[in-house]
């Protein structure tokens, strides 16, 4: 095996299928999305480099590279969504100008409209109060909104929505107006790396009318697919930790990047000069076979002059130390430069007045000088020349860069930042946390107050919760609390970083019990965005932590949250097992919180299972349990669920009474999730009591909330309401969108009882429109899936449709059978509203196949459980229908007397033209 050494000094190594990928996508023009991906440190910003700076002009292309990474850190702690999108899209833009020689007017002025827009409106509120009311035990955390939905946060989540749609398609129709502009024939290809960074900013499928792929990510979805239907001769990589789907229309190849096995080690060592075989497998066995640590060791070794024998320790040749990293860089070091090689360690972005600041506080004589020296350090990247500090012998820059292994990096201001090379920082400050422990909280402490002063509260809140302090602590759950209820993923993110990230200080039990807390945060973010697995993988490692310091809630915690993934699944029986052993370890520790959201989780469950009557007990159980706590966001949860139960078993009235309560307390308490989960039980009642007006009020609030909060699962659900309300309105065709909308989301994410449900509301629209072949195989599939996932109440409305759609084409003898089946399965699960409409259809197939005294019987008693259930659309049709037949029967007394019934429950609806014609006269 042969290496390729770069012109810059870096070696690739078994990298042939990506260097294959990108031979492909210059030589062709038919191929233009790639993706590159795999787990950091496996080199893929070099593979970039190498594609930019010398495949792509080897076939006469043009590249640029773009790195989300220095775009999204850039100002962290106040930058916003619109921030950084704006900053993506500003690369994007400049690449398209240059190579245009144009200027993308109407874009630069959007985006300085989107910046003012949105700092303009926090100047007019200045303070928006987003309160967190929640325990951070609760499945979800929740923001302040209004009844009405006005509150400021709302306002701008969706303010920053609608700023994000309105720069991205400026861009877009720049790039269109002005291609013509490109240099005939020629070809460009864009480089992104570290896509993970832009993940914040996904949504989900339910915005978008054709249904999409599910979560779409921002990226991928909004800005490259339209850019390279508006770009010709654009071709486009993308690099992350990830696999991404591609935009619909197009196809991507995908390239993944595995760690090396040991000979493609010491075939790299080899290329610098390093061929002892021991020493390629000490460096393997340290790297992990990641590209990158591999690098690092071997720059060590040559920068530090280290013989390649110092890479086998004497003691064992194949257990080498994992501190002899950081002893061989440091034992190399003057003694006078060791301390601001460990101060530049400890920040996390090493700039002048903080690196001062820290060397001040355990030297005051060495931080004059090494003010003066670092000084000069933004002009070593800006002028290239060599800094020199008086007093420090050699050039210090120089130095800081080659033991530390700082890079400068441009900033989108077109200033310079300095970082530490993350591994060998990490080597460092493990090896001052085993050695120099006092000198370590020195420079921690220093660079708190250091950025306190300066208003950088989360670089002030790392290097605090890396000394372990109590107040640190207590913050940090605070803004994450905050952050979560708010839904700003990116400022989530950046907290659960602080975390868990190899710097994150001292591995203390209280730190411990963060990194429990950070996980199940990461788990619920990416639960919310629809990344099934990674969510999995987050709570896991949040009960394995919890497990090894015998933290039981904590474990009990992660648990419910994985009964919940698994819920979501479809899973019901590993949901109950998870959800069992969380309330083992309540009780155990006299948990009572924690043992009421384990009931109320179990109460779901056993709904899911059509277990009425164990379903009720839970969740009043966890409503008594959520008053003694004072809980009230957990009563409102409580309250919801038995309105569920209520209305599934029709019994509306019930339902209303309970949702009724919940929604006043979700409502006080300033719960977001509470107000759209009830507003969408609302549209549900109002539907089936026939209020379309009110349905569709309370069903659109619901879903635009969801779309705020990116909850795709629940604005599924919300669409599928939405749908119904249309269906019921007359509006076909916004009904039929509705449903394909929620099949994609459920297809996506495999949710077999989402897209039955969504089958059945497609297959209803296909029947209303007169497609009766399309409404048949609706409703088998519906059926099929209900039969899957064991739900017996969804197979007999499967069966019912299926019912329907024989009357509706005059096969009366095939239909009866179907309802009478249904009627049957309604009954045995207890659903007097379908068996109402069971009984309905069956009197209007007796009444055309000549049986008027069945389907008057029929039609009587459903008109009977509409009325007691409070069902005016149903009650109108079937006391409408019964009338009929007491005419046919010369009954007009009772026919008069149900004719007047079926015409006040049409009144109440506002069905004005039915009302007219109740009863056929």
């Amino acid at each position: 095996m042969t290496a390729l050494v770069r012109a810059d000094g870096n070696v690739l190594v078994d990298r042939e299928e990506a260097l294959a990928a990108f031979h492909r996508l210059c030589r062709d023009p038919r191929e233009r999305l790639l993706f590159v991906y795999g787990m950091a440190g496996q080199g893929k910003t070099t593979l970039l480099s190498h594609l930019v700076d010398t495949v792509a002009p080897t076939h006469g292309l043009t590249g640029n590279l773009l790195d989300l990474e220095h775009l999204t850190d850039f100002e962290a702690s106040t930058a916003d969504g619109i921030a950084f999108a704006g900053r993506a899209l500003d690369a994007v833009a400049r690449c398209f100008e240059i190579h245009s020689g144009t200027v993308l007017k109407e874009y630069r002025r959007s985006r300085g409209i989107a910046a003012d827009t949105v700092r303009n409106f926090l100047t007019s509120v200045p303070r928006l109060r987003l309160r967190q009311r929640a325990s951070r035990n609760s499945s979800i955390s929740h923001v302040s909104i209004s009844w009405e939905g006005h509150s400021d946060g709302r306002r701008l989540a969706l303010l920053r929505d609608n700023e994000l749609s309105r720069m991205t398609e400026a861009l877009l129709r720049g790039v269109a107006a002005h291609r013509g502009e490109l240099p005939p024939g020629a070809r460009h290809v864009l480089c992104i790396d570290t896509s993970e960074r832009l993940h914040f900013l996904d949504g989900s499928a339910a915005d978008r009318a054709d249904g999409g792929n599910g979560v779409r990510h921002w990226l991928v979805s909004d800005v490259l697919a339209n850019l390279l239907d508006a770009w010709p001769g654009l071709a486009v990589v993308l690099a992350g930790r990830e696999p991404l789907t591609p935009p619909a229309g197009h196809r991507a190849q995908q390239v993944r990047l595995d760690a090396w096995r040991e000979h493609h080690t010491h075939t790299y060592l080899s290329a610098h000069g390093i061929t002892a075989p021991e020493a390629a497998r000490s460096v393997h066995q340290l790297s992990g076979g990641l590209p990158l640590w591999a690098n690092v060791l071997a720059e060590i070794c040559a920068t530090a002059g280290s013989p390649a024998s110092d890479l086998v320790l004497p003691t064992s040749a194949y257990e080498p130390d994992p501190m002899w990293t950081s002893r061989v860089l440091l034992s190399r070091l003057p003694e006078k430069r060791r301390r601001v090689v460990a101060a530049a360690s400890v920040l996390r972005r090493i700039e002048r007045d903080a690196l001062v600041a820290l060397l001040d506080a355990v030297d005051p004589a060495h931080a004059a000088l090494a003010g003066r020296a670092a000084h000069v350090l933004e002009a070593a990247g800006d002028q290239g020349g060599e800094p020199h500090a008086d007093g420090l012998s050699g050039n210090w820059f120089e130095d800081l860069c080659s033991y530390s292994f700082v890079h400068s990096q441009r900033t989108p201001s077109g200033g310079f930042e300095h970082r530490m090379h993350p591994l060998v920082r990490g080597a460092i400050l493990s090896y001052l946390e085993r050695e120099q422990t006092g000198l370590l909280r020195i420079l921690h402490k220093a660079a708190t107050r250091h950025h306190h002063a300066r208003g950088n509260w989360m670089d002030a809140l790392f290097h605090a919760l890396s000394t372990g302090e109590d107040a640190a602590m207590a913050t940090w759950k605070e803004q994450l609390d905050l952050s979560l209820s708010r839904y700003d993923f990116s400022t989530s993110l950046r907290l659960v970083e602080l975390v868990v990230s190899d710097d994150a200080g001292p591995a203390t039990a209280d730190r411990a019990q963060l990194m429990v807390e950070a996980h199940i945060a990461a788990g619920r973010i990416a639960f919310f965005q629809m990344r099934l697995d990674d969510a999995e993988i987050s709570y896991r490692r949040a009960r394995g932590i919890a497990d090894e310091r015998g933290d039981r809630v904590g474990a009990a915690t992660a648990l419910l949250h994985l009964a919940e993934l698994s819920h979501r699944r479809l899973d019901v029986s590993k949901a109950a097992e998870a959800v069992n052993d969380a309330l083992v370890l309540f009780e155990r520790e006299h948990h009572v919180r924690g043992r009421a959201e384990s009931l109320h989780r179990l109460g779901h469950l056993r709904l899911a299972h059509m277990d009425i009557a164990g379903a009720s007990q839970a969740a009043a159980d966890s409503l008594v349990l959520f008053r003694a706590q004072g809980d009230a966001l957990g009563q409102a949860r409580a309250l919801e669920l038995l309105g569920h139960i209520r209305l599934g078993q029709a019994d509306l009235a019930g339902a209303k009474e309970h949702i009724k309560n919940s929604l006043t307390l979700y409502d006080r308490e300033e719960d977001l999730r509470g107000l759209a989960s009830t507003l969408g039980l609302v549209a549900d009642i109002s539907l089936l009591q026939g209020y379309v007006a009110e349905a569709t009020e309370a069903a659109d609030r619901a879903r635009s909330i969801y779309r705020q909060t990116g909850d795709a699962f629940r604005e599924a659900g919300a669409v599928h309401i939405f749908g119904r309300v249309r269906l019921a309105a007359g509006d076909l065709l916004g009904a039929e969108s509705d449903a394909r909308v929620e099949l994609s989301v459920h297809e996506r994410t495999g949710n077999r009882l989402g897209q039955a449900n969504a089958l059945h509301l497609l297959g209803t629209v296909h029947l209303a429109a007169g497609r009766t072949d399309e409404a048949v195989q609706a409703a088998l599939g519906a059926r099929i899936r209900y039969e899957e996932v064991g739900n017996p109440l969804g197979a007999a409305h499967a069966m019912q449709l299926l019912g329907r759609v024989a009357l509706d084409e005059c096969h009366e003898a095939d239909a009866e059978p179907l309802f009478t089946r249904a009627l049957d399965q309604y009954r045995r699960v207890g659903n007097p509203l379908g068996e109402a409409d069971a009984l309905y259809w069956r009197a209007m197939c007796e009444e055309r196949l000549g049986r008027p005294a069945d389907a008057l019987a029929d039609a009587e008693a459903a008109a009977d459980i509409y009325a007691r259930l409070g069902s005016n659309r149903g009650l109108g049709e079937s006391a409408s229908l019964a009338a009929r037949l007491h005419l046919a029967a010369s009954r007009s007394d009772r026919a008069e007397l149900r004719l007047w019934q079926a015409r006040k429950a049409f009144r109440l609806i506002g069905d004005t033209e039915n009302e007219r014609t109740a009863g056929g006269c």
